[in-house]
């Protein structure tokens, strides 16, 4: 009788934690959609439409700065329609979401700021999705997987909007039927790939690298870029060129919004946890004295302690990233920092990726004093 207590008791506990993460997705998505129209305001971008043009259409070339290319209203629109696609998936296939399906989530949203869009993400997406059905895997226990294939997103853009048209027009997005298709095609045969790779990339690493399909997307991009550009003797392109003088003449970028935005964001993230977890955070403690090697916080802890600490590592790296783009004006001889431009606003994202999955500030303090050093 006790061990049927115990299990309806975990059933239940792991049910409550799987609503809270559709949730959670759910409102960070809508965050994005509500400060869309706000930075809109705020920056004058009011050609919000064209500048989304300008995202959807560029090869987009890693780090391609979204906030450069589209203004701040566009990219962060970009974002929430690509979170809110992912939230679509996560409801529609009925996926038992747990920490890996966050870490998914959150690596859409982080790219959106700089090289991921509503049109190049389709693709790999659906290679995943393939795969499984060609190997009659289930597609909810590899949604996760789809969710990082998008990482070669940028590879879809560069075919159809570049490598196959020859030189890119900012001014106009120029296609044909022969760089649509290999765009597709070669997408989706990324997508295929990917699952395939993973249990020997994270072979290579023993588990102490916690972005395990990065490597093997890594080292697929690798391959795909050599074989596009070194092994058919093709130069390889510039940076995608960007016209913005308004935005370049910003001293750090949308420092003065986006340190609002992210102070909202997490101060709402603390208080939800702290709401859900009933004012009971002491556990944190324990949470940030885990090393992190395979220990799974979610299953561990529970979401809510997972939301205080995606609280309080983001406002760490907030608190980071102002120090270092501050410095420099305190130490002329320091390097300037670049600000808050689309790929260290996105970085903000990626670095909570695993925050449910083995990433806290402890861990990750050494790491951030390294780079300083």
């Amino acid at each position: 009788m006790t061990d049927t207590v115990a299990a309806s008791q975990a059933e239940a506990k792991s049910a409550l934690n799987e609503r809270i993460i559709r949730l959670y997705t759910l409102f960070v998505s809508l965050f994005f959609l509500i400060a869309a129209p706000i930075a809109v305001i705020y920056t004058k971008e009011w050609d919000f439409f064209d500048n989304l043009r300008h995202i959807l259409t560029s090869p987009s070339k890693l780090i391609t700065d979204y906030f450069a290319l589209g203004g701040l209203g566009s990219t962060l629109f970009n974002t929430a329609v690509c979170g809110l696609f992912a939230n679509a998936v996560i409801y529609v296939c009925k996926v038992h979401a747990n920490a890996t399906t966050l870490a998914g989530y959150m690596l859409i949203v982080a790219h959106g700021f700089y090289g991921l869009n509503f049109l190049n993400m389709w693709p790999p997406f659906v290679g995943v999705l393939l795969y499984c059905a060609v190997m009659k895997k289930k597609v909810s226990a590899n949604i996760h997987v789809a969710f990082f294939a998008p990482a070669l997103a940028p590879f879809v853009s560069e075919v159809l909007f570049r490598y196959s048209v020859g030189n890119y027009d900012p001014n106009v997005a120029r296609i044909n039927w022969i760089g649509l298709t290999i765009a597709v095609v070669c997408g989706i045969a990324v997508g295929f790939i990917v699952l395939p790779l993973l249990p020997g990339t994270t072979a290579m690493h023993r588990g102490y690298n916690l972005y395990k399909a990065g490597l093997a997307i890594g080292l697929l991009g690798i391959f795909v870029y050599a074989f596009m550009y070194n092994t058919l003797g093709i130069d390889a392109p510039p940076a995608t060129p960007i016209d913005n003088p308004e935005y370049f003449a910003l001293p750090y970028a949308y420092r003065g919004f986006m340190n609002v935005f992210f102070l909202v964001f997490f101060a709402a993230n603390l208080i939800a946890g702290i709401i859900l977890r009933k004012g009971r955070v002491r556990e944190y403690k324990d949470l940030i004295k885990c090393t992190g090697y395979g220990t799974d916080f979610f299953d561990k802890f529970g979401m809510p302690l997972c939301i205080i600490n995606i609280a309080v590592y983001g406002l760490l790296i907030v608190a980071y990233l102002n120090i270092v783009f501050i410095l420099p004006e305190i130490f002329p001889a320091l390097p300037r920092g670049v600000g808050f431009t689309g790929p260290t606003v996105g970085v903000v994202f990626a670095a909570l990726t695993f925050a449910a999955d083995g990433q806290h500030p402890r861990n990750v303090l050494p790491i951030a004093v390294g780079y300083l050093a």
